[in-house]
């Protein structure tokens, strides 16, 4: 199992944008989680709603990346992508 974090901040186009690019990888073993640092911007409603297949943390307050980064870390293989 590979774990993709997409680490985001009020970066709902360029978020959308960019799992929607992750959607086309050719790999059943794949898993997408995106970490939503208190965003206003509607991030974490239009990502839910556009991508039902990713896992989305939606936090008050920046700083939850080491959380997830350690749920992703029992994964074989695992990496971070910032928007």
């Amino acid at each position: 199992m590979v774990a993709i974090i997409v680490v985001n901040w009020n970066g709902k186009n360029d978020t959308l944008e960019c799992l929607e690019s992750l959607r086309t990888v050719d790999a059943a073993d794949v898993m997408a989680i995106v970490v939503d640092n208190g965003s206003t911007d509607g991030s974490v409603e239009a990502i839910r709603s556009a991508h039902s297949w990713v896992e989305v943390v939606a936090c008050l307050r920046t700083g939850a990346l080491p959380e997830v980064t350690m749920r992703a870390s029992r994964m074989r293989w695992h990496g971070a992508l910032h928007t």
